[in-house]
């Protein structure tokens, strides 16, 4: 008889001045040990945790399983970011309309502990993220991801945007958009965002994106 896994919390941490040491820590443990990637801005290795500028002015959405982190994503809004940001102009959001810029969001630091990298878990955690994030307001998602994780994203409604760029710590990886309240494409690709699409207009300006 095959053993059921203990059930897995995703919970909501909102902006505050610190993350817990847990999950700075936990993120330290993927990035850095698990990943290798040992430039990771706001690594620590003395201390061996992950931290940086963001985290205070971000939430987070942390999956818990037995009380232990097993999974985390973290959302930053445009509008809490100055025009000059290095982030804005690294994921585009600089070349778009003030209108859009003010209803966008930043999705970063998407990851699961090594035994949990099927799907499943990190579908849940974007889910819970754009639920967040779409109440609060935020029509538009700007991510970057592994080459090989672009179709993953496809499927949740994300496009390309600015195509394969080079991203400090990281390397190459896509740059991609969400229109988070289309409605019409939401439907068109049957987007497990599709339940929790609020009913308002996504207003199409100075966003160009590839299918």
């Amino acid at each position: 008889m095959t053993q059921k896994r203990p059930a897995t919390i995703i919970r909501t941490l909102r902006r505050s001045e610190s993350i817990p040491e847990e999950l700075a820590r936990f993120r330290y443990q993927v990035t850095v040990i698990d990943r290798g990637l040992t430039d990771l801005p706001g690594a620590d290795h003395q201390h061996r945790v992950v931290e940086d500028r963001l985290d205070a002015l971000s939430q987070f959405q942390v999956a818990y399983q037995e009380g232990k982190i097993v999974g985390c994503v973290r959302g930053t809004y445009a509008r809490d970011l100055e025009i000059g940001d290095p982030l804005i102009k690294l994921y585009g959001v600089d070349r778009v309309s003030e209108r859009e810029r003010l209803s966008s969001s930043l999705s970063t630091q998407l990851m699961v502990t090594a035994d949990r990298r099927g799907m499943i878990l990190a579908a849940r955690l974007v889910t819970a993220l754009y639920r967040q994030s779409t109440r609060d307001g935020m029509d538009w998602d700007f991510l970057d991801c592994n080459l090989e994780l672009e179709p993953f994203f496809h499927r949740f409604g994300y496009r390309r945007f600015l195509g394969v760029i080079d991203r400090p710590g990281f390397g190459k990886v896509v740059s991609m958009v969400l229109p988070a309240v289309d409605r019409e494409r939401m439907e068109a690709l049957r987007s497990p965002f599709l339940p929790h699409t609020p009913d308002r207009e996504q207003h199409y300006e100075q966003i160009v994106c590839a299918s």
